[in-house]
This record gives structure tokens, C-alpha cells and sequence, in this order.
């Protein structure tokens, strides 16, 4: 019961608005120089010979960089990848999500593949009304949507677009999925109706979720949740030494206290359950 508590006090009102804090009528003031700058002779980057003369050597011409995607986005397309996937969410009625992470690189039917997939199937069976929401794409995020679907649950992707790798899995709900092309919308979408974040070994990408979650829930800025790391022994304690962190004062027991740890996926779900009293 206070799992289905805490979601219900997660339930955004239908017809809700977003009120936003108007900016001045008129700009801030122009802050007066103290004084008009004096020329200063500088010695440009690119220049072969130095102060005495001696010649320097030429620095490669180094390429452009690509244009990330993101910066490609117009205000409109930041505001559609927020608003559809929402809109997409409350259509089927749903409550909240469990979000899973890990590698797209993880085989099928290896141990954490199983692991993940076996989760998926738990929260679909031992939560009604919470969905089960990944990457979209393969290897954990294919296992945890297929378990999901095969516990009866709903199964949520949020795909992204990129040139190679990234492929929506077939487990996935259509009609509640979405592709991105921005990172940062997706992130969003990822754990805004988030109860609990399940991570599963995983690379940059997953380790980079991680942190982000940690860092919002630290500074207050995203509601506490389980953080449930499966995997403790074979992975997290060898790629994460968080321990340094805390003896050096650089986090708090109260910050390390966020994550909880378990070997499989019954045991992440009795994390989950145990976080909110069950």
C-alpha cells in the first residue's frame, strides 16, 4: 500500500498547466565600464615566430567538429520530445514507471541479460499500473522490455537516433514508445514518472545515467527513489571505489546511503519493496 501511495502522489491532474515565472518588461541595465581597456599586444595562436624571434612550429589544422545532434534541435523540437512521450504516458492511463538501465552490448541469454529480463517480468507481475521503461534499444534494455511484456505489463522504449549501435528492440509498446534525438529530453523522459532506477552492468552511457540521477536526488532536485545497482560483486565493486569518495569528504555517508545493491533481479525487487515499507 505505500508503494501505491507513493504513486499516486506522483499523478500529475489532467488539464494540470505549468505556470513559469515571467521574466522583467524591460533588460537589466548595461554595467558601465571603470575604464576604456588599454590595447594589449598579443602574440596570436597561430603566429611562427615567438617573442625573440626564434620560428615555432606550425600547429596542425585541426578539423571541424561534427555538430552534435542536439544543437541541430529548434525550440519546438525540444518542446515536442518533452510533450509527446507524456502525453503518450498518460493516454494508457499509466502511474508510474520502474526505469532500467545497463549495456546495449549484453548478449542475449547471458547471465545478466536473464537477470534483466527476469526483472522486467517482476515489476510487470508484482506492480500493476507501472510500466517498465528502457533505452529501447538492445541488450539490457531488450531484456528488461521483454520480460516486462512477458509478465503482462506495459513495455516502454525510449529509442534514440544515432548513426550506429542504437536500434529499437521488439519488445517495445508503440503506442507509448518514442524516438529522440536529443539526450537530454530523453533523460528526462526516462525518470520523470520513475518509483525505482535498476542499473545492470553497463558502459559509459549507463555509468553517465548513474551519476546523473545521484547528483539530481543529492541536491535535492529529483524525489528520493531506490537506486538499485544488480551486480555488486562481479561488477559494480570492481568499476566503482565510492568508498575513496566518502573517506576523502568528497560525498557523505547520507549521499552513499542513495544506493542499494543486490546480485539478481529478486533481489533488486526486494529493494525496491523494502525501500518503501512492503
Amino acid at each position: 500500500m505505500a508503494l501505491l501511495a507513493f504513486v499516486a502522489a506522483f499523478a500529475i491532474p489532467a488539464g494540470a498547466q505549468t505556470r513559469f515565472i515571467p521574466l522583467p518588461a524591460t533588460p537589466f541595465p548595461a554595467m558601465p565600464l571603470l575604464s576604456a581597456p588599454e590595447p594589449v599586444e598579443t602574440l596570436g595562436p597561430f603566429d611562427r615566430l615567438s617573442a625573440n624571434g626564434a620560428e615555432l612550429p606550425r600547429l596542425p589544422d585541426l578539423p571541424s567538429p561534427a555538430p552534435e545532434g542536439n544543437l541541430r534541435l529548434t525550440g519546438a523540437d525540444f518542446a515536442r520530445e518533452i510533450d509527446e512521450p507524456e502525453a503518450r504516458f498518460r493516454a494508457r492511463g499509466l502511474r508510474a514507471a520502474v526505469t532500467v538501465y545497463g549495456s546495449a552490448r549484453t548478449e542475449p541469454g547471458s547471465r545478466w541479460y536473464e537477470e534483466a529480463r527476469r526483472f522486467g517480468r517482476l515489476v510487470a507481475e508484482r506492480a500493476r499500473g507501472v510500466a517498465v521503461v528502457t533505452g529501447g534499444g538492445p541488450g539490457i534494455m531488450e531484456a528488461a522490455n521483454r520480460g516486462a511484456k512477458e509478465g503482462g505489463g506495459v513495455s516502454v522504449g525510449y529509442n534514440i537516433a544515432l548513426p550506429r549501435e542504437q536500434k529499437a528492440n521488439p519488445y517495445v509498446d508503440a503506442d507509448v514508445s518514442y524516438e529522440f534525438q536529443s539526450f537530454e529530453t530523453r533523460k528526462i523522459a526516462m525518470r520523470r514518472h520513475s518509483i525505482a532506477h535498476a542499473y545492470f552492468p553497463g558502459g559509459f552511457g549507463t555509468l553517465d545515467e548513474l551519476f546523473e540521477v545521484l547528483t539530481l536526488m543529492q541536491t535535492g532536485k529529483l524525489p528520493k527513489a531506490p537506486i538499485v545497482l544488480v551486480g555488486k560483486k562481479d561488477y559494480f565493486d570492481r568499476t566503482l571505489n565510492l568508498g575513496t569518495l566518502r573517506e576523502q569528504g568528497l560525498v557523505s555517508p547520507e549521499d552513499l546511503r542513495l544506493l542499494r545493491y543486490a546480485e539478481d533481479a529478486e533481489g533488486a525487487w526486494r529493494e525496491v519493496e523494502a525501500f518503501y515499507g512492503r
